[in-house]
């Protein structure tokens, strides 16, 4: 869902099948994943 949004995360097996990892970008791409994150989240 957030591939949709434009905003591109990993499964990281290493921590188990539930998590992600996501990078720390810069601040407006840390701004763009709060709002993807917020509206999957809300549609979830």
């Amino acid at each position: 869902m957030l591939l949709e949004k434009g905003v591109v995360i990993r499964a990281s097996s290493s921590y188990g099948e539930d998590w992600v990892r996501i990078t720390i970008g810069t601040m407006e791409e840390n701004r763009i994943l709060a709002g993807a994150l917020a509206e999957v989240l809300a549609e979830r």
